[in-house]
């Protein structure tokens, strides 16, 4: 009825549209990230209520030395302390977390070295200027005490159960080799839980496909080192390449913790 009574109106009107019709995916993008972050929204007023919950259930007999290898590079100071206070808050407490310094300003740098002074478990390794995620990566890597590897970036966050519940998994007369869990984003200032990504089980098809079992996940460290870490050449996917080669070369046992 409208073109038929205002016909003036309903020409501005489609013509406007020509004008706004590029840009509406883009505003519905921007308006699910928003409302993700909302105080209201239901998941994040979930996630908030229940992220100090424990959810771990089992004795733990089997405690392996997790060696948690974080190759830090001009990190906001609170992020690289949020990060590191994360771990250190673990329920789980045999770990050790590598911090690879490759801080190009030096500020920066100092503030790494300086996280040495909050837990004795934390090790700081020093390189010469920034090479590059893997080789800085396999820096740490070098240096590990750990039957397991995990590898953070410099602006992760662990759920306090988080290596808890990973051990947990593995409760078994034979451990896995490789597991996984799901992954949560939270906002800039940490106070809003977004985005979860929930994931599947163990399927290698879907891995051929695409690298969902990142983060958080722990690898046994002499697989790492036998396929000789990862490599500069896969850089922003090395992550990826070091899984493929992984189980190319070990077929090994897969656990997925939701």
């Amino acid at each position: 009825m409208l073109p038929d009574r205002h016909p003036i109106l309903y020409r501005l009107l489609k013509f406007g549209f020509k004008f706004v019709k590029p840009f509406l995916p883009r505003l519905k993008k921007y308006y699910e990230a928003l409302k993700a972050v909302m105080p209201d929204s239901a998941y994040n007023a979930w996630a908030s209520s229940n992220k100090d919950l424990c959810f771990v259930n089992k004795k733990i007999n089997y405690a392996p030395l997790i060696s948690i290898i974080v190759p830090v590079f001009n990190t906001r100071h609170e992020h690289l302390l949020e990060m590191v206070y994360s771990v250190v808050n673990q329920h789980y407490g045999n770990w050790e977390l590598l911090l690879v310094n490759g801080s190009t300003k030096s500020d920066r740098r100092r503030q790494t070295v300086a996280c040495a002074q909050i837990d004795t478990r934390i090790k700081i390794i020093a390189i010469s200027g920034n090479k590059g995620i893997s080789e800085n990566t396999n820096a740490g890597l070098k240096e590990t005490a750990g039957e397991y590897v995990a590898f953070l970036d410099h602006d992760d966050l662990l759920h306090p159960c988080a290596l808890h519940s990973v051990v947990e998994a593995l409760q078994s007369p034979k451990p896995a080799d490789l597991v996984y869990t799901d992954e949560d984003k939270v906002n800039d200032s940490s106070e809003s839980f977004f985005g979860p990504h929930c994931k599947p089980d163990w399927s290698p098809d879907l891995l051929r496909n695409v690298n969902y079992i990142n983060h958080l996940n722990l690898i046994r460290t002499k697989m790492v080192r036998g396929v000789d870490g990862l490599r500069s050449i896969c850089d922003g996917a090395q992550d990826y390449d070091l899984l493929l080669r992984i189980i190319d070369k070990y077929d090994p046992s897969i656990i997925h913790v939701p």
